[in-house]
Order: C-alpha cells, then sequence, then structure tokens
C-alpha cells in the first residue's frame, strides 16, 4: 500500500480516486455553503425535517451501525472519529436499539403463542 495525497490504495493510481467529492451540476467543487444547503434541502424533502450535515453524518453513522453492525469501522469512518471512545458512544446508541428490537421480537413471539 501506499498514500498518494488523496487515499491509501494498492500499487496503482486510480485519477478518478481524486478531486472534490462533492461537485455541482458542472463538475465544479460545492463549497461547504452549498453542500449545508443541498443536504436541508434534501432532508426537509424526504424526512419532513431539514437536517445539518453534522446531523445527516450522525444519522448515517447510526445507520451504518444498525444495519451493517459487522463493519464496525464504517460508522467511525463517516463519523471521521479518531477517538475510541467517541466511536463506542455511537455503538453503544444503536447497539442498545439493536437489542430493543430483539427483545420486542420476543415479546411478539410469546404474545402469540
Amino acid at each position: 500500500m501506499r498514500y498518494t495525497g488523496e487515499c491509501m490504495i494498492g500499487e496503482e493510481h486510480y485519477p478518478l480516486l481524486t478531486g472534490p467529492l462533492w461537485i455541482g451540476q458542472y463538475g465544479e467543487a460545492l463549497s461547504y455553503g452549498s453542500v449545508e444547503r443541498r443536504i436541508m434541502e434534501t432532508t426537509r424533502c424526504v424526512i419532513g425535517r431539514a437536517l445539518s450535515p453534522h446531523d445527516f453524518r450522525r444519522s448515517g453513522a447510526f445507520t451504518a451501525r444498525y444495519r451493517a453492525g459487522s463493519e464496525p469501522h464504517l460508522a467511525s469512518s463517516l463519523l471521521q472519529y479518531q477517538d475510541k471512545e467517541l466511536a463506542d458512544e455511537n455503538y453503544n446508541l444503536a447497539s442498545s436499539l439493536e437489542v430493543a428490537d430483539v427483545f420486542g421480537g420476543w415479546i411478539d413471539t410469546i404474545a402469540e403463542a
């Protein structure tokens, strides 16, 4: 592996992996304010509430932990956490919800019996 200045990859450099992550209609890099507006407009339309980029990222990390628990570093990557305690705090919330969901399933099974 080698570090290219953009990301760590194998022995090859992939030029498609460089440049801005968020781009506009004409391929230009979007500013933080433009990305923030897009996220807020889109979340308001889709879920009925505008989320800030920080809240959007936290929601994505929570969903990653809840839906893809077998990939423990996915949520940390979304949150860009370097501190293990901060990452664990997010995992604990998702794990609690997962346990509550399992417990609810048990209750449903007992009620049906």
